[in-house]
């Protein structure tokens, strides 16, 4: 009885190195470089990624590689890098308070009634949800939930958002580690 004890210990003093897992995939790492790098997609036409490496606090007893349709991830040993692509397009800002607004068919967007009060009035009509929105032109990279402000989407109720690339973002390690901790938890729920 005694040996085989002494056998289940061995064996899970093995597997505690898979706990390294469990610590980088909940905020165990710390972003070293973000860069904004062109590729060629599968059709031939140029895009950019987002590449994002980062230092794994406790080193990985095997590499791991997983993605979905916005991320990749490639991690081994104490080194760790997300690839995401970015999303150049027009995409929708939708106010929250649409009983506020007007929707102008004409130009597709929606003003505040304080602005809509110098409009003729046949050239607009209440806002609704799905109609109440502003436009953003540039290029957006993907979360599934609101975690960069403002959340952008290119139709009402979809279920993949987008915020504006800007230059800063690359400079800020505080905001670059809370969006790898939202595509790190994304990947390990396998959307």
């Amino acid at each position: 009885m005694l040996t085989h004890n002494l056998n289940d210990i061995l064996g899970m003093i093995r597997l505690l190195s898979l706990s390294a897992f469990d610590s980088f995939f909940n905020g165990g790492f710390t972003p070293v470089e973000c860069t904004l790098e062109s590729f060629r997609k599968m059709d031939g036409s140029a895009g950019k990624e987002l590449s994002v490496s980062c230092r794994i606090d406790t080193a990985l007893p095997a590499a791991v590689s997983c993605k979905n349709d916005c991320f990749y991830l490639h991690a081994e040993k104490n080194s760790a890098c997300l690839r995401i692509p970015l999303l150049e397009s027009t995409l929708k800002y939708f106010y929250p308070d649409y009983r506020n607004y007007y929707y102008l068919p004409d130009e597709d967007m929606a003003i505040h009634k304080s602005v809509a009060f110098y409009v003729d009035a046949s050239h607009r009509e209440k806002a609704k949800a799905a109609n109440c929105y502003g436009k953003k032109t540039g290029m957006f990279l993907p979360q599934y939930e609101e975690v960069i402000t403002p959340a952008l989407s290119a139709h009402y109720k979809a279920p993949l958002l987008y915020f504006e690339w800007k230059d800063t973002f690359e400079k800020d390690l505080t905001l670059i580690k809370r969006y790898c901790m939202h595509i790190l938890q994304i990947l390990q729920k396998g959307i």
